[in-house]
Formats: C-alpha cells, sequence, structure tokens
C-alpha cells in the first residue's frame, strides 16, 4: 500500500481562506456598523488640510486649517497666505506721463507695512529716481539706462476685496479685457499689456471670477510722488478659477473712464484669491 500523499495546494489554498476569513470576521467585528456606515463626507478629504462637515441639509462642506481657505465648491481647501494677512501681489507695474520732461521721484510712502520681493530697476531706499518723458520713457539719470515704467513685486496688507465682479469663461477672457480696461483708465498700450501678461493665466480657467480694487488700492499702498500726479489711476485685479459660473452672479463693478489731464501715473497689478461664495 502506497503513503497517502496530501496536496499542498490544496492545503494552502483552504488555509489562506479559512485566515482570510478569520481576520474578515475580525475586523467587521472590531469596526462595528458605525463605521461602516457611508456619509455625503466619506470620499471628501478637504485636500489633507480640513475636516468634512455636514450642513443642516446633509450637504458637505470643508472646515478648513489655518492658512487655508474654501475653494468655490466647498469640498477643497486652498492655501492662502497667512503672514499676518499679507498677500503676495504679482508684476503691479507704474507708468509716469508728464506733459513735459520732468525729473520725477516715486517711493512708497508706508515701507513699514510692505515687504519687497522684486523691483527693476532695482527700489532705493530713497525711492526710484528718474527722468521721465511725456511718451513715459524713464531714463536713470546716474547710468542713462531707459525704461518704461517701474515695476515691483512684494506682500502688503491686502485690501478689502470687493464682492462684486465679473464671471468670465476662459475663452473670453481677451475680449473681456479689451472692453473693461479703458473704462478702468487704461490707454491701448497699457490695456495690451495688460492683457498679455494675464491672459495665458486667466485662459486657461474654465470660468474666472474678476474684480477690481480700486480707491482701497491707494490706501493700501501709499505712494510719494514728487511732482504730484495730476491724475493717479490704480488698481489691483483680484481673480478666481471657477469650475463653473455660480447659481447666484455677483453685481457687476460699474467704472467711468477718468480723465486723464496733466501729469498722469497709471499703476495696475493682480494676485489669485478663493473664490468667494455668493
Amino acid at each position: 500500500m502506497k503513503p497517502m500523499q496530501c496536496d499542498h495546494r490544496t492545503f494552502s489554498d483552504a488555509r489562506i481562506f479559512w485566515l482570510l476569513t478569520l481576520v474578515l470576521g475580525f475586523t467587521l467585528t472590531a469596526c462595528g456598523d458605525d463605521d461602516l456606515k457611508i456619509t455625503p463626507c466619506t470620499d471628501i478629504d478637504c485636500s489633507g488640510h480640513g475636516r468634512c462637515k455636514l450642513d443642516a441639509d446633509d450637504v458637505p462642506w470643508c472646515d478648513c486649517d489655518s492658512g487655508y481657505a474654501v475653494t468655490w465648491d466647498l469640498l477643497k481647501c486652498h492655501e492662502v497666505n497667512d503672514n499676518i494677512g499679507n498677500v503676495n501681489n504679482v508684476k503691479p507695474i507704474i507708468y509716469l506721463y508728464p506733459e513735459q520732461t520732468t525729473r520725477v521721484t516715486v517711493r512708497f510712502d508706508d515701507p513699514g507695512s510692505m515687504a519687497l520681493a522684486y523691483t527693476y530697476p532695482l527700489y532705493p531706499e530713497a525711492g526710484w529716481d528718474v527722468i521721465a518723458q511725456p511718451d513715459g520713457t524713464l531714463t536713470d539719470p546716474a547710468t542713462g539706462r531707459q525704461y518704461y515704467a517701474l515695476y515691483w513685486e512684494g506682500t502688503i496688507d491686502e485690501p478689502e476685496v470687493p464682492a462684486e465682479g465679473f464671471i468670465v469663461a476662459g475663452a473670453e477672457v481677451a475680449g473681456f479685457l479689451e472692453e473693461l480696461l479703458p473704462r478702468l483708465g487704461l490707454s491701448w498700450a497699457e490695456a495690451d499689456e495688460f492683457i498679455i501678461y494675464w491672459l495665458p493665466i486667466l485662459g486657461q480657467n474654465p470660468w474666472n471670477f474678476l474684480t477690481f480694487v480700486t480707491d482701497a488700492w491707494a490706501r493700501a499702498v501709499p505712494l510719494a510722488v514728487t511732482p504730484a500726479p495730476d491724475v493717479s489711476i490704480r488698481f489691483g485685479m483680484r481673480w478666481a478659477r471657477l469650475e463653473a459660473p455660480p447659481a447666484v452672479l455677483p453685481a457687476p463693478q460699474v467704472f467711468s473712464p477718468p480723465g486723464r489731464s496733466g501729469f498722469t501715473l497709471v499703476e495696475w497689478g493682480g494676485r489669485e484669491i478663493p473664490a468667494p461664495i455668493w
């Protein structure tokens, strides 16, 4: 009689099945029914920077950690600069147009409230000192180097952002800005540069919320300019990416074109913000 042989494969399969059954049974017993309950928050992690909660109608929303703001759909947390309310402003640029060739100094009047990251030309402690031509050409009197504008980037105390603004599809940004920027006071050349800079950024978004800080911008970034300009046109654009237009549209902003007579100073800049909730 041959000795009985064991089918090791069959034994192994059976042992694995038994072990899996044992582990699964233990897991279900340990977790209990409450841990297995699926809720509207089950698959929402708030980008790892917040906690999903339910409102009175069981609609999920993200309660974001400090330093993060909820996105337009309420389901993710968007990082924001939490440096005592300061935020980075992208490409503020200053043009000067005197009526005749004029030596002009431009200085930030409250440097303690801001931190400059980049300037061109280099911003001296006493401020920029240039010879300005009526066509906007600026010349450094020490070096003879010419510029068409003064550029800076840095952090400032963020001015209040208007709730009013515009919902603009990415594909329609260029046409929208062509129509709007003259109402804010920009010349065609200035508007052209504005559009060339922002179109690749805003045009790639499905939708945009655009709003423009005007008088509050001048208060947030006071300038001391000598001689004082007759007209100052200064604003900062604030924009947010949207995946779709909101159900409730914000009220549109209304602008009246300012007159440009005498010595005129123009400044524009911008930055991204978390989408507001209307």
